[in-house]
């Protein structure tokens, strides 16, 4: 008669909001974001859903630079985001350790 232990989830990880958008936890965000990355085509994202989502979580992470788009860089072992600043550089942007940093 235990409770049931879901040994899927981070410890203290549960409920949080990117913005007007809900999430069950941050391994939930982090898993979605993988699965979108791997299907789609290397260059820069259209979708702006996507797109809003990336900034939110740039913005909310406090990054430095205002972010003009996000480019997908697919390597041989995974895939990466680049993110393309205002000044013309660009930087690549962890998004699984700032979604780890979210508040």
């Amino acid at each position: 008669m235990k409770p049931r232990i879901e040994f899927d989830r981070i410890i203290g990880d549960g409920p949080f909001t990117l913005g007007p958008y809900l999430y069950d936890s941050r391994f939930e965000l982090k898993s979605k974001l993988n699965a979108f990355l791997a299907k789609s085509a290397q260059g820069a994202i259209q979708l702006g859903m996507a797109t809003e989502k990336l900034r939110l979580i740039w913005k909310l992470t406090r990054q430095a630079g205002e972010v003009s788009e996000f480019r997908i860089v697919k390597n041989a072992s995974k895939h990466q985001l680049e993110a393309v600043l205002v000044s013309g550089s660009t930087v690549n942007f962890d998004y699984g350790a700032a979604i780890d940093r979210l508040p």
